[in-house]
């Protein structure tokens, strides 16, 4: 009996005149999620080599992909292989995005314990405007998964994993959240149903602009759950534009996991941030990268904007970007720890299972 089978930091590297490449990972079960953890990249300006999704391809490997062979892209995972007692189904998916929003027909799910996560966008144009690069994913019903952005240049490849736990593991039912924010702030807020923070997780289901020729720092949003009935939303501009972040809340009984950390970073010199948490254990641990952002805000530069968010030690979690010149890079994240499994007691008739 078990939450986790096991836990893989992944990290992939698309290289200088590759389009796509590949990670192997030890064998995982068809339950294993992948939990995004952010990308960068060495390429400035051209949006195709510099944005990439991934995606498990089997049981055993990890592909990342994007629309040029540009510079270098690189794209970090945690490969969360669930055990029986947390994980209901899995199911991975591809949209195309050639107007503002495309759907894919999935499996039946019970949306009251299901959740999508984004798992990156390549795009086909090196488009200047953030709202038609920057998508985001939600679960529309209970066969449907649909991919938006704010405007239709060219055409973005998204992909995504929807995770469906099991009733028995949730303490209310998930809440999905999508909020249309308008307005010069740099951070602004959204109410949620109350829940306990140290046992519950956002599921990042990416973030779109809507206003036509959005910068990367007024669009891009990062979330943090900062009170048991607020999230909290930030990003680097001011400009007044529609940003739409989209996510998942989580409640998880007491006993799924064993700790949560979650903070913001700022990268404002040099390439990496580092962020001291309470020791995790490694093998139960796992990172979700909740949005990025350009803080500064002068130049669209995706090799200082994109970063990712890694463990490092049991006590430190890293963000890093490819390049440091002008621009300040942002993002959000939290480390889920989970514990072994269900605590059964002696004289259950399962206590001799459990201990296997």
């Amino acid at each position: 009996m078990a939450y986790r089978l096991s836990i893989q930091p992944v990290t992939v590297t698309i290289g200088s005149g590759q389009f796509s490449n590949t990670a192997t990972i030890t064998e995982v079960s068809a339950k294993a999620v992948l939990i995004p953890a952010g990308r960068r990249t060495t390429s400035t300006t051209d949006n195709r080599g510099a944005f990439a999704n991934i995606i498990l391809t089997d049981a055993t490997t990890v592909t990342a992909s994007r629309g040029n062979s540009t510079a270098a892209a690189t794209v970090s995972c945690y490969v969360f292989d669930a055990g029986d007692d947390l994980v209901d189904t899995v199911q991975y998916g591809s949209i195309t995005l050639s107007g503002t929003s495309a759907t894919a027909t999935i499996s039946s799910v019970d949306t009251t314990r299901t959740f999508p996560l984004f798992l990156g966008e390549w795009v086909s144009t090196n488009f200047g405007a953030a709202d038609d690069y920057l998508s985001a994913v939600d679960l529309t019903n209970s066969t449907t998964v649909t991919a938006s952005r704010g405007d239709s240049g060219g055409s973005n490849f998204v992909k995504f994993v929807v995770c469906e736990l099991l009733a028995n593991v949730l303490e209310s039912n998930v809440q999905h959240r999508a909020p249309s924010i308008t307005g010069t702030n740099t951070s602004d807020t959204d109410t949620i149903s109350s829940v306990d923070v140290d046992n519950t997780i956002l599921a990042w289901g990416g973030c779109l602009t809507s206003t036509t020729g959005a910068t990367m720092a007024n669009g891009a949003t990062r979330a943090e759950l900062t009170a048991a009935t607020t999230v909290t939303l930030t990003r680097g501009g001011s400009g007044s534009v529609t940003r739409v972040p989209k996510y998942t809340v989580v409640e998880f009984i007491p006993g799924v996991l064993n700790s949560i950390a979650r903070d913001t970073q700022n990268i404002t010199s040099g390439t990496t941030n580092d962020d001291t948490i309470t020791a995790v254990d490694l093998d139960f641990a796992a990172v979700m990268q909740t949005g990025f952002i350009n803080i500064s805000g002068t130049v669209n530069d995706n090799s200082e904007m994109l970063n990712t968010s890694l463990l490092t030690s049991i006590t430190n979690v890293r963000a890093e970007r490819d390049t440091s010149t002008t621009d300040d890079a942002g993002s959000a994240y939290e480390v889920w720890e989970f514990t072994d499994g269900p605590v059964v007691a002696a004289g259950n008739p399962w206590y001799a299972y459990a201990q296997q």
